[in-house]
């Protein structure tokens, strides 16, 4: 299968690639007028339309540019939102219980730091991220970052491939350009990615576990959400319910699942780090 077409794999469904699984049963069009709860009206209408242009990209090598042309169609509902990059320093919460040790190495390359004493919601914790360049521009040091990474893809054996990926992914989140939604632009630059290289797009629990895990464990992350979008695909094709079977999907895979479990095993570990 094409890159292309594994882009489009869910079909009408694609909107659950943007939308975090617990908050998928208030449906697609919630996200678009406003329903239950919903503070961005638009906001869906948005991501898929930044996943078109990630379409017309798939064979296209990224950077600065595409990277601001996908950032403004994510906000394309939120016409006040900042198109810049961004000039102060920026932080995220990032659950206690969800960070490895070993994912400081990646959070010296880029001069984040943890700040486990600065408020924010329980059992979370301050990351503080990369700060604004000053020596370059953000443009130079995006491309630098996206020429790198692009081209540890192309070189990275087959096996290798994924954790290649987890990694520009993870690093385009540490440096964090702009003062928003840079979750949502980078996921649309990792479909990009996964399905140049053959996999098909990723349907995760929790995008957000990127800052806190090593790359490995985050590559696993994405093995799970590969498995996840065949089995929402697999569930179209024989016209089963999608919400039924992800629900036994995550069931299924929660006892020994990278995603769920993994941050249990992990969390004796975490004080040891945090002090």
């Amino acid at each position: 299968m094409q890159a292309a077409e594994l882009l489009q794999l869910l079909g009408s469904e694609t909107w659950r690639l943007y939308v975090d699984l617990d908050r998928q049963h208030l449906g697609s069009a919630a996200f678009d007028e406003g329903l239950r709860g919903v503070r961005e009206p638009g906001f869906l209408a948005s991501m898929l339309a930044a996943h078109h242009r990630a379409l017309g990209l798939v064979g296209e090598p990224l950077d600065a540019r595409a990277l601001a042309a996908l950032h403004d169609d994510v906000l394309g509902h939120a016409p006040e939102a900042p198109r810049t990059w961004r000039n102060h320093a920026s932080w995220v919460g990032v659950p206690r219980a969800g960070i490895e040790p070993r994912v400081r190495a990646r959070w010296d390359v880029w001069g984040v730091r943890l700040d486990p004493v600065a408020p924010t919601r329980p059992g979370y914790v301050r990351l503080v991220l990369a700060p604004p360049p000053t020596a370059t521009t953000w443009d130079e040091r995006l491309d630098a970052c996206l020429q790198a990474g692009q081209q540890h893809v192309r070189d990275a054996a087959p096996e290798g491939k994924l954790l290649a990926i987890a990694q520009l992914h993870q690093d385009l989140e540490l440096l964090h350009p702009t003062a928003d939604a840079n979750t949502r632009r980078h996921l649309l630059v990792l479909q990009k990615l996964l399905v140049e290289a053959g996999f098909p797009p990723a349907l995760l629990t929790e995008p957000n576990h990127v800052y806190g895990l090593a790359p490995r464990s985050w590559a696993r992350c994405l093995q799970e959400g590969i498995e996840r979008t065949r089995a929402v695909h697999h569930a179209l094709q024989r016209g089963m319910d999608v919400p039924a079977m992800l629900r036994s999907f995550d069931i299924a895979h929660r006892p020994q699942g990278v995603e769920h479990g993994r941050f249990h095993q992990i969390e004796a570990a975490q004080p040891r780090y945090l002090a």
